[in-house]
């Protein structure tokens, strides 16, 4: 494993992982991880706008993303596109969910997935401070309903998200002595 200024570790992590399943070849394997990921995709964007929406407008939101090309193209293409989507997607849609449930799990599991998105994208990290200010903004909100405050839900959140992204951060720091290393956009 080696520091790499424009790919992080996870989109490789998946092709090590799902390349058995494809007899070793890594080509089909990345075909299997994008359409998986697009599915997933369809299902947290459903599920984001069920708790933000309501479930008839969760539902048109279903169908307009499962008929956009946009959608189905990069659900077909090679890359990291569509598992990054699916996982910041997967990301907001927990932390929508604990804005209704409140549950603690909810925000780990939150900052674990922004976590993994990091690990497959460098802007995966814009995840970290808007999780943070969304939990903040949750605390500020229970308060006016003298609800229970969720300081502390950040706090999960964002531990959780750093031992997810932690590898990428270690080999960063490791080889480049930069924890967020990249090359890319400069």
């Amino acid at each position: 494993l080696r520091a790499d200024g424009f790919y992080n570790l996870g989109y490789p992590f998946l092709l090590w992982l799902f390349a058995p399943l494809t007899g070793g070849n890594s080509f089909l394997a990345a075909r299997l991880i994008a359409a998986l990921a697009g599915m997933l995709l369809l299902g947290a964007a459903w599920w984001l706008a069920r708790c933000l929406l309501g479930r008839a407008p969760a539902l048109a939101a279903l169908v307009v993303l499962g008929l956009n090309p946009f959608v189905v193209q990069y659900a077909l293409y090679v890359g990291s596109d569509m598992p990054f989507a699916a996982l910041c997607t997967l990301a907001l849609a927990l932390l929508a969910s604990h804005r209704i449930r409140g549950s603690l799990w909810l925000a780990a599991l939150a900052g674990g997935v922004a976590g993994c998105a990091f690990l497959v994208r460098h802007p995966g990290i814009l995840l970290l401070p808007f999780g943070v200010f969304a939990f903040l903004w949750m605390r500020h909100e229970a308060r006016e309903a003298r609800g229970k405050p969720s300081t502390f839900h950040a706090l999960v959140f964002a531990f959780a998200f750093s031992i997810a992204a932690a590898p990428q951060v270690i080999v960063n720091l490791r080889d480049t002595g930069q924890p967020l290393y990249n090359q890319q956009a400069k």
